[in-house]
Order: C-alpha cells, then structure tokens, then sequence
C-alpha cells in the first residue's frame, strides 16, 4: 500500500464514455509501482524466479542479489503475518521494499518449511500463516540450499 505524497508510476488504459449524448474520458488502472522501482531488476528477479522453478543453475551475481538476509526474513513474514497477504508477489515487493527475487526466495523457503500455506484466486495469491510456534531453521529449506 501507498501513503500520502508517495511518488509512484501507474499504467493506465484510457478511454471514451458516451452517455446521453455527451463524452467524457475515464480510464483503467492497469498497474501502480513505487517511481524508484528499477525495471531491470525485476526482470533478473522474474528470470530467477523461472531459473529456480526450472532447477537451472544459478549464477553468481543471482546469488549475491536475491538470497535474503535475516532481516529479509523478517520483513517478509511480518507482512504476511500482520495482515495474512492476499494480492500479487509484486505488491509484496512494494510493501517490504525488497525485491521480486528476494520476497520469491523468501515465501518459497517459508511454504517449504511448513510456516504459510499459498493459495491461488484468480490472477491473485494468498498467503495464510500456519501458526508455527518456535524457531525455525530457515537455511534448511530446499530453496536455500540452491544459494
């Protein structure tokens, strides 16, 4: 979510309305990301994301930039957590300021080892968290044995 006087970038589809003989231009909202949002790197992160899905190896630099860090962790459960998640991992991304790569590592690593279920509806995930109590080893998940 957004607060007042962020700065932002949307993609907006624009169109006529006729109603009663009069025409007025309205439009659709087709997506919304914080202005310093860097379009390469989601497109490394979407290819990572593909990599590891696909078990291809990863390279160094992939490594080096969407492994998440404790503090990574903890953004990212605390958001699922506070709210259970119901949207796109992008918005996820937004909310925690990390990027698609690191919130995609993070979520799986936290589905492998039982802490959130995901779900699907429509175009759109959601994430309940399982209630685990106690602490878990995080770099025991598959997904981060890959790193």
């Amino acid at each position: 979510s957004f607060s007042k006087n962020d700065k932002v970038d949307i993609a907006v589809v624009l169109e006529i309305n006729e109603y009663q003989g009069k025409k007025s231009v309205s439009y659709k909202l087709k997506g919304i990301r914080p202005t310093a949002f860097s379009d390469e790197l989601y497109e490394k992160s979407v290819r990572f994301a593909i990599k590891l899905r696909n078990g291809l190896e990863l390279s160094q630099e992939e490594k080096t930039l969407f492994k998440p860090t404790r503090d990574d962790f903890v953004k990212v459960y605390s958001k699922i957590t506070k709210s259970g998640f119901q949207g796109q991992v992008d918005e996820l991304a937004y909310l925690t300021d990390l990027s698609y790569g690191k919130i995609y590592t993070a979520v799986t690593a936290f589905s492998e080892l039982g802490l959130i279920t995901i779900g699907k509806k429509g175009n759109n995930i959601y994430i309940k968290d399982n209630n685990v109590n106690g602490k878990v080893d995080l770099e025991s998940a598959e997904i981060m044995k890959r790193f």
